[in-house]
């Protein structure tokens, strides 16, 4: 039997590159650049009291997190990935296609597609951490609180998964790996090279970093 987690999610923005078939996992929160390594991440969960993936039927992936974090970093990333709407014009809705892949409406940006990457429990001879690597967007109710004098205040988070149109490359360097980190980088790259094409997630156990 195993128990807990780490309390840590981190995120990346992703978008489809300049040539159209393929994606890309950009740098921080506003960076042009590809993202190298794991301080290039755009923000990371790290108050967390519960994180609940609920696997979909379609291959998809809901993550809701019970969470205690409530800071300026958070807002700063929910208004990057999900701006509040400034403009009067009209935007053409979203559309998930037949193969679940979703395809932003007109008006719309890609800058919103994000990955996530989930690092849970270790396994019960302690050898091996789960990770879970997700594809999908950040449900806009996320940020949502309650004020009261005699509780902490618990801002909302949900990640709503998607399929991948194409393949998500992801390098080992922007897992938490390497010295000091939960994974070992080769095993993390030998099992979680990408998410890919049509599908929405990966699931693993990586090999404790030693």
């Amino acid at each position: 039997m195993i128990s807990g987690g780490q309390s840590l999610t981190d995120f990346y923005r992703v978008r489809v590159a300049s040539s159209g078939n393929a994606y890309e996992i950009l740098e921080g929160l506003t960076g042009t650049a590809v993202a190298a390594d794991r301080s290039d991440k755009a923000f990371s969960l790290v108050e967390l009291v519960d994180t609940k993936p609920q696997f979909q039927e379609d291959g998809t992936v809901k993550i809701t997190f019970d969470n205690y974090q409530d800071d300026p970093e958070l807002y700063e990333f929910l208004d990057t990935v999900n701006p509040p709407s400034s403009s009067s014009g009209v935007k053409l809705p979203d559309v998930v296609l037949e193969n679940g892949v979703k395809k932003v409406g007109t008006g719309g940006t890609n800058d919103s597609l994000v990955l996530a990457i989930t690092y849970g429990a270790y396994s019960a001879d302690g050898t091996k951490v789960k990770v879970l690597a997700s594809l999908g967007y950040v449900s806009r109710t996320s940020g949502s609180w309650s004020q009261k004098a005699d509780d902490y205040s618990k801002p909302t988070f949900e990640f709503v998964g998607t399929k991948a149109e194409y393949d998500l490359n992801i390098g080992a360097n922007l897992f938490h790996s390497g010295t000091g980190g939960l994974v070992d980088p080769t095993d993390v790259a030998a099992k979680i090279p990408k998410i890919p094409k049509g599908a929405g997630f990966v699931r693993k156990f990586v090999a404790k970093q030693s």
